[in-house]
């Protein structure tokens, strides 16, 4: 499941969630601070996403008007 309608955002989507995901599984005695530290870093990655495609909407429709 995507956030996204777009495959371009699906797939970078996907492609974060998938690599945090593995990196969990390679590591699974990480200490509580690698995993708050991961946490962190994997969310701003999602975050910067989503700004991303907000503001590509945001100039799509303005660019129609």
């Amino acid at each position: 499941m995507s956030w996204f309608p777009e495959a371009k955002y699906q797939k970078e989507h996907f492609d974060i969630c998938y690599e945090y995901d593995q990196i969990h599984q390679k590591n699974p005695d990480m200490s509580e601070e690698e995993k708050f530290r991961l946490l962190n870093e994997y969310t701003d990655r999602l975050t910067r996403l989503m700004l991303a495609y907000r503001y590509e909407r945001l100039q799509a429709e303005r660019s129609r008007k």
